[in-house]
């Protein structure tokens, strides 16, 4: 049976984080005074359902930094929804992938900012891209399905087509591709920014790259052209896509992850 995503939320259940991006657009480390308990967070999730959202994908911050995150993922499965998550990778263990498919966690994004001194840089934290594969690695073995998301910018783009090759071969299924934008971290980062005029070079380089590659890795419907799609096309806000904050109010869905 072919999955058909309606309504979406995106939640950010926590600030807390154990990486640094330079492109972070919460400015997230350490987790926020005004974040949901348990109780106000299984709340929300019954009052998701009832508005008919079909899937909620839970980010961060680090979503597994919060206790509670996987009793709130069982919640989202047990309340008729399906679970996602979107993680740094940094920290996942072959017991914590375990754990996540119990708790009913359908699929996962790995964040891949780069081949490894650039993901590394980007992300603030040496050795983050090895965990990152070794995470994806973990959702291998347990058989949880993950997909790779990327943050193009001056650093990263030179290098896409060699981060297409890694998670290729590591198993990815899908890949979000995303513009760099000015907010939180990114906006006292300018040097890291493309610029309009250098976009002019960018947009061949992708069609060049899913022209070589659809079919040899990703499903087509999946891939690249998805995300040039989204490159074009804007952000989806406002039309099936919610996004809840760290203290549970909806809040704007920034153009990156």
């Amino acid at each position: 049976m072919t999955y058909h995503r309606t309504s979406y939320a995106v939640w950010e259940i926590t600030l807390k984080c154990n990486l640094a991006c330079s492109h972070c657009g919460s400015r997230a480390g350490q987790a926020r005074a005004q974040e949901l308990s348990t109780e106000e967070a299984l709340d929300l999730v019954r009052q998701m359902a009832e508005v008919g959202i079909k899937e909620v994908t839970l980010i961060g911050g680090e979503a597994f930094l919060r206790s509670d995150w996987l009793q709130i993922a069982a919640a989202i499965n047990q309340a008729g929804m399906r679970c996602t998550m979107t993680t740094g990778g940094y920290g996942i263990s072959l017991a914590t992938a375990h754990k996540m498919k119990q708790a009913g966690i359908a699929t996962v994004s790995v964040s891949i900012d780069g081949l490894e001194a650039t993901h590394d840089r980007l992300r603030g934290r040496k050795g983050s891209w090895k965990q990152a594969f070794q995470t994806m690695s973990h959702f291998r073995e347990v058989e949880i399905p993950f997909g790779c998301n990327t943050q193009i910018n001056r650093l990263s783009a030179p290098e896409f087509p060699g981060i297409y090759e890694q998670i290729r071969d590591v198993g990815a299924r899908a890949w979000q591709i995303q513009l760099t934008v000015p907010m939180g971290n990114a906006a006292d980062n300018a040097d890291i920014l493309l610029q309009p005029y250098e976009l002019l070079d960018l947009y061949p380089m992708l069609a060049r790259v899913a022209r070589r590659h659809i079919g040899k890795g990703f499903n087509s419907s999946q891939a690249i052209i998805l995300a040039t799609m989204a490159l074009t096309s804007g952000c989806f806000a406002g039309g099936d896509v919610r996004m809840n904050g760290h203290s549970g109010r909806a809040a704007r869905l920034d153009c990156q992850p």
